[in-house]
């Protein structure tokens, strides 16, 4: 192909790509008023899951917390993951990394009756509810 037909081609593509990353959007936003009712039906007969010919359907809660935003917070993380022996696991620390190794220090904490959990440097983690579906 000539640099005339590559550009064309490369233009098409990026073009098509940026109308579908717009619908991707516009879906995506739909789902999430979707889900949102969903769950707030589910909240309003109590339930915690269903089946029906769509599939199965149940509320999953996500975990998350950000990465500390201050050298201070830092500090305070730093200092924390020492005094527990996790420093070398966790000194290239990435958001899905942090989450993993909160969530598992989370439940070591409940499993040790410590309800009131909290890592220094961190703020205090969102919860977010949503749907699970799998096929039936």
């Amino acid at each position: 192909m000539s640099l005339e037909e590559l550009s064309l081609e490369y233009k098409i593509l990026k073009d098509k790509t940026k109308e579908i990353k717009t619908h991707l959007s516009d879906v995506n936003k739909d789902l999430a008023k979707i889900e949102k009712s969903l769950l707030e039906e589910m909240e309003t007969s109590g339930l915690d899951s269903f089946k029906n010919e769509s599939g199965s359907f149940s509320k999953a809660i996500r975990t998350s917390v950000k990465l500390p935003s201050s050298p201070e917070a830092w500090s305070s993380f730093w200092q924390h993951l020492k005094d527990k022996g996790h420093y070398d696991a966790m000194k290239t620390v990435n958001s899905q990394k942090l989450n993993g190794w909160y969530k598992e220090e989370l439940g070591i904490a409940k499993e040790e009756g410590n309800f009131d959990f909290s890592v220094p440097g961190l703020l205090e983690p969102t919860i977010t509810e949503y749907i699970s579906m799998r096929k039936v």
